[in-house]
């Protein structure tokens, strides 16, 4: 399983999940891992300092443990 974030025409971080069934909580820690620096890639290099984050409706997007 394959995560990839894009931002305007750019094409971001590329993760690599474990084997098996995603869940919400690999997603927790990919987006951990990843999100700080896409964050401080955002604000040094195009100066967007408060970006909105958005992903699709999948369950495990949404779960109570992600909120």
């Amino acid at each position: 399983m394959l995560w990839r974030c894009f931002y305007g025409s750019t094409l971001g971080y590329l993760e690599m999940l474990d084997e098996g069934r995603n869940t919400a909580i690999k997603y927790v820690e990919v987006l951990s891992q990843v999100l700080p620096d896409v964050y401080l890639e955002l604000s040094e290099t195009l100066g967007i300092e408060d970006p909105i984050f958005m992903h699709d409706n999948s369950s495990i997007y949404t779960s109570k443990f992600v909120r």
